[in-house]
C-alpha cells in the first residue's frame, strides 16, 4: 500500500482549532488558518505530497506557478477539514444544495440499498450530511487506523446526526463483507471511497487518468453486481459556506460479474473519466496527496 492515514496536523493543532470555534473565535480560527497553510506550503516534505498531482495537472508549470498551486490546494484542503470540524464541535453545517442528489433519490426504490460512491474530491469530508435528509441509516467503509486523529463530523460529541451513522472497517474484508451486504439488505446507504485501493482489495483495474495510468478497486462496482444494487456515483465540493453538488448519476451493474471482474473494467473507467473532468474545471478540489501513478509510472 503507498498511501496512509497519517494525519496532517497533531492532536494539539487540532485541539486547539476546535477551542477557537467553541470559544466562537471563528474569525481568527480562519485568519491563523492561512499561517498554517502557508507552512504547509514551503515544507518540502508536506509540498512534496501535492505534486504527484499537482505536476500532472499543471505538467507545463514552472516551480514557482507550482508552489502557488501548491497554497491554494492546501488551502482548499484546509476549508473543508474546517467546516468538518466547525460541523462538529458547533454543530454547525454548511448550507446544502442538493438538487442533484435529491433528483437521483427519486429514481431509487425507497426500501432500496444504495452503495453511494465518491472518491477524495471537493467536500467528501462532511458530504454524508447532504444524505441525512434521505431517512436512511448510512454506513461508512473505511480504512481506520488507531494513529489517525481525524474524525467525521458527526464523531465529535457536539454533533447530532438525524441518521444513525455507522463506520465499517475495511481493513478486517471479511467483517466488512458480511456488514456491507446486510446494510444493503436492509435498505440502507453504503458510502464508499473508489480512488484509493488497500491492501486487502485483490479485484482492482489499471485505468488511465491525468496522462498515466492508476490502480481502482472494484469494491463498490462488485458489491452492485452480487447484490443487484444501484450505485450512486456522487461529487460535491465547499463553495462559500455551502456544499454544492457537482454531478450525481446512477449506475446499473448486471448481476453476476462476481467472476468476470474484467466485465467491471468500463465502470472504472467512467469513475475515473468523471473525476478527471472534474479535476479539469476544479483543480484545487482533488486531496489524494500520495503517488496513484506509482505502479505503473516512474516517480
Amino acid at each position: 500500500m503507498n498511501w496512509n492515514t497519517k494525519s496532517l496536523g497533531s492532536k494539539f493543532q487540532y485541539a486547539f482549532f476546535r477551542c477557537l470555534m467553541r470559544l466562537k473565535l471563528t474569525w481568527l480560527a480562519k485568519l491563523l488558518l492561512v499561517f498554517v497553510v502557508a507552512y504547509f506550503t514551503i515544507n518540502p516534505t508536506i509540498r512534496r505530497r501535492s505534486y504527484y498531482y499537482l505536476k500532472r495537472r499543471f505538467p507545463s508549470d514552472h516551480p514557482f506557478k507550482l508552489w502557488l498551486h501548491t497554497f491554494k490546494l492546501y488551502y482548499n484542503f484546509a476549508k473543508v477539514l474546517f467546516a468538518r470540524t466547525l460541523a462538529g464541535s458547533t454543530n454547525h453545517i454548511p448550507q446544502d444544495d442538493k438538487e442533484l442528489l435529491t433528483t437521483a433519490f427519486a429514481k431509487l426504490q425507497p426500501d432500496q440499498g444504495v452503495i453511494v460512491l465518491t472518491t477524495h474530491f471537493g467536500a467528501w469530508q462532511i458530504a454524508l450530511h447532504t444524505l441525512e435528509d434521505f431517512g436512511r441509516p448510512i454506513n461508512i467503509v473505511q480504512w481506520v487506523d488507531q494513529e489517525d486523529i481525524d474524525k467525521h463530523y458527526f464523531e465529535y460529541q457536539q454533533s447530532k446526526s438525524k441518521q444513525t451513522i455507522r463506520i465499517i472497517n475495511s481493513k478486517d474484508s471479511l467483517a466488512a463483507s458480511l456488514a456491507i451486504r446486510e446494510a444493503l439488505r436492509q435498505g440502507e446507504i453504503v458510502t464508499i471511497c473508489g480512488d484509493r485501493a488497500t491492501e486487502n482489495e485483490h479485484l482492482t483495474q489499471t485505468v488511465p487518468f491525468l496522462g498515466g495510468h492508476i490502480r481502482l478497486p472494484l469494491t463498490a462496482m462488485l458489491f452492485a453486481s452480487i447484490t443487484h444494487t444501484p450505485i450512486l456515483l456522487t461529487f460535491s465540493l465547499l463553495e462559500g459556506d455551502t456544499i454544492k453538488g457537482v454531478f450525481a448519476e446512477i449506475l446499473e451493474i448486471p448481476q453476476g460479474l462476481r467472476h468476470e471482474p474484467d466485465k467491471l473494467r468500463p465502470y472504472a473507467e467512467h469513475l475515473a473519466k468523471v473525476l478527471e473532468d472534474l479535476v479539469q474545471k476544479y483543480p484545487y478540489q482533488f486531496f489524494n496527496f500520495y503517488n496513484m501513478w506509482s505502479l505503473h509510472d516512474a516517480n
